[in-house]
């Protein structure tokens, strides 16, 4: 609880590493170890290139989460809202009200509390990544493209959100439906003399 005097106030920063958690896919100490350099949002896309966790700035988890990614037009609005006027390359994205990286595990009781207040289930900060995933699962996007944008192998995702693929992210042959032997060209399928007479390759 505050103490006496102490006063509340919005601190848009954390509403927008909030959003970014939610509509990117970016684990939270990706997020939290973003510099300005790492912006490009004429582009709409961000390079994660560093991780930032237990006050302790350092490489990616993976070589492959070293990565662009991708950005909604309404996030790359949010983050031209919180950055100053004028900006240099190494400074943070997300910072606390001290001007600090936001470290994840500290900002956890925000986001707790903020969950109490609304009468939900507490759940870690981790879980806006995987509310991404099975969002973008069901949205049915490609899985090369998922993998890009989280830094993860789809044998990983397919193993821990395996119930939110749908049957088209089974198989890509599906999409070829419309164009399968037998309806691309009629009802009549072609069949190649050597294969007439019950003879085979």
């Amino acid at each position: 609880m505050p103490g006496r005097g102490t006063q509340r106030r919005p601190h848009p920063p954390y509403y927008v590493y909030l959003h970014l958690l939610f509509w990117t896919g970016l684990r939270p100490s990706e997020a939290s170890g973003l510099q300005v350099g790492d912006l490009n949002l004429t582009r709409e896309r961000l390079h994660v290139q560093r991780s930032h966790h237990a006050y302790d700035t350092g490489d990616p988890k993976t070589g492959s989460a070293d990565r662009w990614v991708e950005l909604f037009p309404q996030t790359v609005t949010l983050l031209r809202l919180i950055l100053p006027l004028h900006v240099k390359p190494e400074q943070w994205v997300f910072t606390t009200m001290r001007g600090q990286p936001i470290e994840p595990k500290s900002f956890s009781e925000h986001w707790y509390n903020a969950q109490r207040a609304l009468g939900l289930r507490v759940r870690g900060l981790y879980c806006t990544k995987d509310t991404f995933v099975t969002t973008a699962l069901q949205a049915g996007v490609k899985q090369a493209w998922l993998e890009a944008q989280t830094g993860v192998a789809w044998n990983t995702l397919k193993r821990h959100y395996g119930k939110w693929v749908s049957p088209d992210n089974e198989s890509e042959l599906a999409r070829f439906t419309s164009y399968a032997p037998g309806t691309l060209f009629g009802n009549k399928i072609a069949t190649p003399r050597l294969l007439q007479g019950g003879k085979s390759l």
